[in-house]
């Protein structure tokens, strides 16, 4: 189900598994974030991911782990095809078969910062069968199929729960000019945002000009500079209306705004309510 709005989409899933192959470049429309954990697996092909402030370069056999509320989106990677699983859901979609103890402990690799994992080849085809069980249950209405799906779910974080996934790096390496100069303008943003950045400033400070900079930065993510600050900031202001007792005005000037107006305004663009909206109704669903 879509819950958000105009600048960024917002989804919330308990449960939704899909399967997807695009046979020219695509990118996708819009950046976007939700309340759910996320599982990507590339079948075929190649990505470019932005996951917050790291742009990364997804592979066959790739899986992708993204936490809730994380920024991300993906472009195209030079190739024209690809194919992927996604699978979406909430702790509580387990509830039912296991204790919220054991949920969260089968979830902690999908806590912290996103993650990318390069599969070996007999951990790939374990995963494919799996998902594409999944996604079976999924199209055909058979008797105990809730219960086989939340099972086949438990598996797969298992798998993933085993995995030693290594400390997630830099690998500027692997990525073209322009991709690995956007990361680190994503980067620097993400550790200033609560400064008064402006395109000029940053540009400023990467001794490149505002157009040259503008120009970039959106090739490599599909979206403007100012759109991923404001979605940086804003993400940032939900965590503390959830979470802490400070006012909206003092929001509003921790995370870079130097106007309340203006930093509601940026609110409900984004997220389709005011901040005291949303705070009222994270604190009630919460």
């Amino acid at each position: 189900m879509q819950v958000g709005t105009s600048g960024m989409q917002v989804y919330e899933y308990v449960f939704r598994i899909e399967r997807k192959k695009q046979t020219e470049p695509y990118t996708m429309a819009q950046k976007h974030f939700h309340g759910h954990y996320e599982i990507y697996y590339l079948v075929s092909g190649e990505r470019i991911y932005l996951l917050e402030d790291r742009i990364c370069h997804v592979h066959q056999g790739d899986l992708v782990l993204i936490p809730r509320r994380s920024i991300h989106m993906t472009t195209d990677a030079g190739t024209d095809s690809h194919e992927r699983y996604v699978v979406y859901f909430k702790e509580e979609y387990l509830h039912d078969i296991l204790p919220q103890s054991k949920v969260a402990a089968l979830t902690r690799q999908l806590g912290g910062d996103a993650k990318v994992v390069s599969l070996r080849a007999s951990d790939q085809d374990f995963v494919e069968r799996l998902l594409a069980k999944m996604l079976y249950e999924e199209q055909n209405p058979l008797n105990h199929r809730k219960l086989y799906q939340k099972l086949l779910l438990t598996e797969l974080l298992i798998f993933i729960d085993r995995l030693e996934i290594p400390r997630q790096r830099e690998n500027l390496g692997d990525l073209s000019s322009v991709h690995g100069k956007a990361h680190r303008i994503a980067r620097f943003i993400r550790e200033n945002y609560n400064r008064p950045l402006s395109l000029a400033s940053i540009s400023e400070q990467f001794y490149i000009s505002p157009w040259y900079l503008s120009r970039i930065f959106r090739q490599a993510t599909g979206m403007r500079l100012t759109e991923y600050l404001n979605n940086v900031r804003i993400k940032e202001a939900q965590s503390l209306l959830r979470d802490s007792p400070m006012t909206v005005a003092e929001i509003a000037a921790h995370v870079g705004y130097g106007s309340q107006t203006h930093f509601g305004r940026i609110f409900r663009r984004i997220m389709g309510n005011s901040p005291l909206e949303y705070r009222k109704q994270s604190r009630r669903t919460g």
